[in-house]
């Protein structure tokens, strides 16, 4: 995997930990399907994401930016 060997993503036990805003993201919607657990770090995610992520046992951490 070309993330994980940049240490973008990490893998603790059974869950893949993903800084989104290290990739270049700032939101996270809910197309798709989640076939893995996931912790994901990012300033925005739709509800039906957020949805997707928990139902699978994972998590969605918001991040909040400073307004400068």
């Amino acid at each position: 995997h070309r993330f994980s060997s940049k240490n973008l993503v990490n893998k603790e036990n059974d869950v893949f930990s993903v800084d989104l805003e290290k990739l270049g993201f700032n939101k996270l919607l809910g197309s798709g399907k989640i076939s893995n657990k996931y912790k994901i770090k990012v300033s925005y995610a739709s509800k039906k994401a957020i949805k997707k992520i928990t139902g699978s046992g994972g998590e969605v951490i918001l991040i909040k930016k400073s307004k400068e």
